[in-house]
């Protein structure tokens, strides 16, 4: 998601938080739900920026993205690790702290966004209040070295994840087979292709739906 789509979603999340702490439990899942997917987007949008950062374009970053699979905290941290920076859970403090805490509130995203169990409505406001503050708030992700120096004054932070990202000049981009290489992906494997707008009316219409 660009950083307009991921602000949006955030601002949501945080308009359902409200109506479920104001009236019934009918909001609270939706309330999750969306602060879990707005994670899940800036998570991208971090590891995006790290890529871009090292030199690859934009373009190759989200070509090779789309076959990573990063969809757990297990498999991103995987990717970072590969992208030459310490694993999250060795990251400074405060950074780590966060990590870990949102690696503690997955096993609830996956009871809920699944549909296996119901959970505590006290337990998931909660934890949805720690995810969007996480998300809104989220400079720990900003301050992670992309290089660590011999000097602390000497690293090279991740920098700005909502800015914009400028176009490397032509020349000094570097391959993205090199990118797939370090990250162990096919380049060739097609990725799985979303329904098309026509297979979807189509569907609508035959069910009547």
């Amino acid at each position: 998601m660009n950083p307009a789509a991921i602000n949006a979603l955030s601002q949501a999340a945080q308009s359902l938080c409200v109506r479920a702490s104001e009236s019934s439990h009918d909001y609270v899942v939706p309330a999750f739900v969306s602060s879990w997917v707005a994670w899940e987007a800036l998570r991208t949008r971090f590891i995006r920026v790290v890529i871009h950062s090292q030199g690859w374009a934009l373009k190759d970053a989200d070509n090779v993205l789309a076959k990573a699979k990063i969809s757990s905290m297990n498999r991103a941290a995987y990717v970072i690790e590969n992208l030459n920076i310490k694993s999250p859970h060795q990251w400074p403090e405060p950074s780590a702290r966060a990590w870990r805490l949102l690696c503690s509130v997955e096993p609830l995203s996956h009871r809920i966004i699944h549909g296996f169990k119901t959970v505590d409505p006290i337990r998931a406001k909660a934890a949805t209040r720690l995810v969007l503050f996480l998300v809104e708030n989220h400079q720990w992700l900003e301050d992670v070295p992309l290089v660590v120096a011999k000097k602390k004054k000497d690293r090279i932070l991740v920098g700005s994840l909502l800015s914009p990202r400028r176009a490397h000049p032509t020349g000094q981009q570097r391959k993205v087979e090199e990118l797939a290489s370090k990250l162990q992906l096919d380049l060739t494997q097609v990725s799985k292709r979303l329904p098309s707008l026509e297979q979807l009316t189509t569907a609508i219409v035959s069910y009547g739906a």
